[in-house]
């Protein structure tokens, strides 16, 4: 049996409740319920929301760039991760598209063709 470190439950946690509540739904005090830690536990590993949301963006867009269509569990991640990227184009997208810029700064285009042909695949 693997032990999970503590930083890999508040991530794990962190990109669920984002990906169910979005950027403006999400509070740290969530993400600290869910991963069964403190609050200054997820400040100190990862100091801010800003940075989880980071992480939660890259988490879901990997999720459909890497698409695996044996695995079942890995499917629910992808319809989840789609639906988090759409609804945060829609309610939040001016900060959603810094982050994105940020972390695919010379394909930022490229990236969104795969998504967007990913997602028509996935339907």
């Amino acid at each position: 049996m693997q032990v999970m470190t503590t930083e890999k439950k508040i991530l794990d946690a962190s990109n669920f409740i984002f990906l169910q509540y979005g950027y403006n739904g999400t509070t740290i005090q969530k993400i600290a319920k869910k991963a069964d830690v403190g609050k200054s536990l997820v400040h100190y590993y990862f100091r801010s929301k800003d940075n989880l949301y980071r992480l939660a963006i890259k988490y879901a867009f990997d999720h459909i760039l890497n698409l695996n269509e044996s695995d079942e569990e890995d499917n629910e991640n992808t319809v989840n991760s789609s639906w988090f990227i759409t609804t945060e184009l829609h309610n939040n997208k001016v900060v959603f598209l810094q982050v994105v810029d940020k972390l695919y700064p010379k394909d930022l285009s490229s990236i969104i063709n795969k998504l967007a042909i990913s997602s028509n695949n996935f339907r």
